[in-house]
């Protein structure tokens, strides 16, 4: 079955253009693939020139400059989450570190954001 399934995604992945441009600002690997009717794999190693992969998510660099702005070392992390999902970034940890930033764990309760050393 694995031959086969290489053989569907590389024929969807010819099928693409050559460089993929997503209207929105933020849009997640699956979310790109159903625009275009393929599987993720089949976008996975697609350019897109106008946006950054963090994780699974697709980000202009304006949205991570933004961010930067927006998130500091010092702020919970659920603080953090929050200005996350207001870009419509569900990958919390991706995104941290493409910011330059580490979640300091205090026990179960949350966490802190921290300067990546």
């Amino acid at each position: 079955l694995r031959p086969y399934e290489e053989e569907l995604t590389a024929a969807a992945a010819a099928d693409l253009p050559n460089e993929l441009r997503p209207e929105a600002d933020v849009i997640t690997l699956a979310a790109l693939a159903a625009e275009h009717g393929v599987s993720e794999a089949a976008v996975e190693d697609a350019t897109v020139p106008e946006h950054e992969r963090v994780g699974r998510t697709l980000v202009r660099p304006a949205v991570l400059e933004t961010l930067a702005g927006e998130i500091a070392a010092g702020m919970s992390l659920d603080e953090a989450e929050t200005v996350l999902d207001e870009y419509g970034i569900e990958d919390a940890s991706a995104t941290l570190s493409a910011l330059g930033y580490r979640v300091e764990w205090e026990g179960l309760g949350g966490g802190t954001i921290r300067e990546r050393e």
